[in-house]
């Protein structure tokens, strides 16, 4: 077994919406996340990330504490954003089937990672389009469009 552990510093967690009812983009990002995968010969293993759900930024102040907030993340209750499961070998990278927890909320996921680079250390990036109804998300006046692209970058440091 060989485990690893998420450097922070390679680590960009961005996501995309589309605000005022469409019309317009939505940018931002979590600062801070933590993991570890841990790899059987490179094939087979488990996952586990942790984003602290206060470190969402969009760049407006006002947003930015509404998703904080009861009526969004709730971070004073639900204070992290996980994602956990089973890890195997995928044609273009890693396939994790797990799951992904939101204000206590799990909801099943299955992700493809395309991995990069050939040094020990092990690379990868998520694009994922996340529905926000399986996380029971009720933006108010619908102004904001039920999915949400997530992309996860980052590299996982061999222990």
């Amino acid at each position: 077994m060989t485990a690893y552990r998420l450097d922070p510093s390679t680590t960009q967690l961005r996501f995309r919406a589309r605000g005022l009812w469409g019309a317009v983009p939505v940018t931002g990002s979590f600062g801070r996340a933590e993991g570890q995968l841990t790899l059987r010969e490179r094939t087979a293993g488990a996952i586990e990330i942790c984003i602290d759900a206060a470190s969402i930024e969009t760049g407006l102040c006002l947003r930015d504490n509404y998703l904080r907030g009861e009526r969004f993340l709730h971070v004073r209750e639900y204070p992290t954003i996980a994602s956990s499961g089973a890890v195997s070998n995928a044609p273009d990278g890693l396939l994790l089937d797990g799951s992904l927890t939101v204000r206590g909320r799990e909801v099943p996921q299955v992700l493809q990672v395309a991995t990069f680079g050939a040094s020990l250390d092990l690379s990868g990036a998520i694009t994922e389009d996340i529905d926000l109804d399986a996380f029971e998300f009720t933006p108010p006046f619908g102004m904001v469009r039920r999915d949400v692209r997530l992309e996860l970058r980052g590299a996982f440091r061999q222990e």
